[in-house]
């Protein structure tokens, strides 16, 4: 990442980036130029936690389609009336997930395990005025539980954190999250990248790279992918989502959990549905129908294997029920 500039503007500040960004509208190789509402202060810590991906999260924050827009759909599909109930936001990051879940009235506790997210995540969180709505916390191990009682929560969500977590260390924080939740509440699991989709965009953008063994996988990823340098470690790959889970593995952690996906049926619907009124030309609005029409033939398949049709899609929604 280059240079950033920052233009106080009053009640808005004009940052351009001179050099590589990532953001919502992808990966732009000399610059870029916009408006935030985050303070001075504010953008210059996350310029210093997110480097090239500084923009990416300034939108997530204050780009309603990135993060709001598909996170307050998704809640409500399961979870008509949020307001008043108590939420944990496991892996909060910079706050920007807590942010969201608070504009639907709920009361918000976020953890996250990098303590200098955390920090910033207080700074922003009180600057866009939600400090009486969301509590941030340090949680150094998240594996090894959590400072709350059992039962404490009326909701728990995981919104695109479990591909992050090394693998044998997933168990663990899905079951403390699944012990903090109260007998009828929800889990969610949210936005998070699914083993079983050819196309790695999330973590090196490449096809076919999940589906190799891990060596060939980390060999690939290095070689060919644009996202980071040849020298990466296998533990920085893991930690960027080189290994994302599937939905077996995620509900084989949980106890006695009801998937609520399965009961509602139409997650190929529900997926696809943000961009249904995009304009297409005729070409692509027929590949999309027959996507979304073979994706139902095989999802509708999943009830064999105990699993809803958001099973294989790219990214897992899915919404679990304890008793």
């Amino acid at each position: 990442m280059g240079h950033v500039e920052i233009i106080d503007l009053g009640e808005k500040r004009k940052v351009r980036i001179h050099g590589e960004s990532y953001s919502y509208d992808g990966y732009v190789p000399a610059g870029v130029e916009f408006e935030t509402k985050s303070s001075v202060e504010l953008i210059r810590d996350l310029e210093r936690i997110k480097g090239a991906w500084l923009k990416d999260e300034i939108d997530r924050a204050e780009c309603p389609d990135y993060l709001e827009i598909p996170l307050t759909r998704f809640i409500l599909r399961f979870l008509p009336k949020p307001a008043g109930l108590k939420v944990l936001d496991i892996g909060s990051g910079v706050g920007a997930s807590s942010m969201a879940l608070a504009k639907l009235g709920m009361h918000v506790i976020g953890i996250e395990h990098d303590r200098t997210f955390a920090a910033v995540a207080e700074r922003r969180i009180r600057e866009f005025g939600f400090s009486s709505d969301v509590q941030q916390l340090w949680v150094g191990n998240t594996a090894d539980g959590f400072p709350f009682e059992k039962d404490s929560f009326d909701a728990v969500i995981l919104s695109a954190v479990v591909e992050h977590v090394i693998p044998v260390a997933r168990p663990k924080l899905l079951q403390h999250a699944w012990s903090v939740l109260k007998k009828g509440g929800l889990l969610f699991i949210h936005d998070t990248p699914n083993r079983l989709w050819p196309y790695d965009g999330h973590t090196t953008g490449l096809w076919g790279t999940v589906w190799l063994p891990w060596k060939a996988r980390v060999v690939y990823a290095r070689r060919f992918s644009r996202r980071f340098l040849p020298t990466i470690s296998e533990e920085e790959l893991v930690a960027k989502g080189l290994h994302p889970p599937t939905y077996w593995e995620i509900a084989r952690c949980l106890s006695s959990p009801v998937c609520l996906n399965k009961m509602n049926g139409d997650d190929v619907e529900f997926a696809f549905g943000l961009t249904s009124q995009r304009q297409r030309s005729l070409s692509l609005r027929l590949m999309r129908g027959a996507v979304i029409g073979a994706l139902k033939v095989v999802g509708g398949a999943m009830v064999v294997f105990d699993a809803p049709p958001g099973a294989i899609l790219q990214n897992l929604n899915v919404c679990f029920l304890k008793q």
